[in-house]
């Protein structure tokens, strides 16, 4: 598991299986949930400059 907190918002992902569930939190209330492939996201990640 993995967070990102930056004191008001939460950002929580988990790897289940081949896909990756990322729940989003804004002051504690649960605001987005979401269940997407791993090939999607890394393939998304390496095509974003720096």
């Amino acid at each position: 598991m993995s967070e990102h907190i930056d004191g008001v918002n939460k950002c929580r992902m988990n790897v289940e299986g081949t896909r990756i569930r990322i729940d989003c939190y804004r002051d504690g209330e649960h605001v987005y949930g979401g269940l997407h492939p791993i090939e999607l996201l890394s393939t998304t990640l390496a095509g974003v400059k720096k």
